[in-house]
């Protein structure tokens, strides 16, 4: 890193830019941007809706919300949750990231309902 001593993946975030998160200069994980540290010290906790996709029916996709996208994934996958077991295994199609969950959740039903639907259908 340059001037501001902080990078993602080897590109430099540049001072008074905004960012959706940022690395501490302390050993960031690059592997796990889920686990992203926010500032200097605190961890950041982000509100993931998601799109999947069924592997083995391509044409369901089901929407949803959670704060850990990766344990949500394995328990679509695993059978868990009732309404995705029957069309498992499921493809992560798209996820987005909120600070609030007040905002991830009123975007998750947005795309729930049928103009949300097209919207998915359209920009995803």
């Amino acid at each position: 890193p340059g001037q501001s001593g902080y990078a993602i993946a080897g590109r430099e975030l540049r001072p008074g830019k905004p960012a959706c998160y940022h690395w501490s200069k302390a050993e960031p994980d690059l592997a796990n941007p889920v686990h992203a540290i926010y500032g200097d010290h605190r961890m950041a906790v982000f509100h993931y809706v998601y799109i999947l996709v069924s592997k083995s029916h391509p044409d369901r996709h089901y929407t949803g919300l959670t704060e850990n996208l990766r344990a949500r994934v394995e328990a679509h996958n695993s059978g868990q949750l009732p309404y995705t077991a029957k069309y498992k295994p499921w493809l992560i199609d798209t996820a987005i990231a909120f600070r609030s969950r007040k905002k991830a959740s009123a975007f998750e039903k947005y795309l729930k309902c049928h103009s949300g639907r097209a919207f998915a259908k359209k920009h995803f």
